[in-house]
């Protein structure tokens, strides 16, 4: 039973997303970054974007399951390297636990495991923002 759970609450969330997704134009939303003048301001732009990912899964998710919510826990990575947003459902009606999770880190230096694989980055900077999640439903 939880894999159909899990199937039938996928497929409602895809859903519900792209309903509140088409509720703008889709232009207007795709190429919003275009009108940035600056990598900061394209950085700000999509930063908002992946963030409402975030809200609109989360939202989404909680009126799904119509008993538990998701609490949120905003934490910062030192020296101001980057900052996020966990959020967590627990013994809901449908989701034994869950969580969705955005986060943004940047540096001065790229990763070891990335410049092994492209030397001529060394010296740049780099920047990551993503969304993640991992759901476990109920079992019956």
């Amino acid at each position: 039973w939880g894999g159909v759970l899990a199937g039938v609450a996928g497929t409602l969330l895809v859903q519900k997303l792209l309903q509140g997704c088409c509720q703008k134009s889709e232009a207007e939303k795709r190429y919003k970054w275009r009108a940035a003048k600056s990598a900061n301001e394209r950085r700000r732009i999509f930063k908002e974007f992946v963030q409402g990912v975030q809200d609109d899964i989360t939202k989404t998710l909680g009126e799904l399951d119509g008993q538990a919510v998701f609490e949120e826990d905003a934490w910062e990575k030192p020296n101001g390297r980057g900052q996020g947003r966990t959020r967590v459902i627990k013994n809901g009606s449908i989701f034994e636990q869950g969580g969705c999770n955005w986060s943004e880190v940047f540096g001065a230096n790229l990763p070891p495991a990335i410049l092994k694989k492209h030397p001529h980055l060394q010296g740049k900077t780099f920047y990551a923002t993503g969304v993640s999640m991992v759901l476990h439903p109920k079992n019956p």
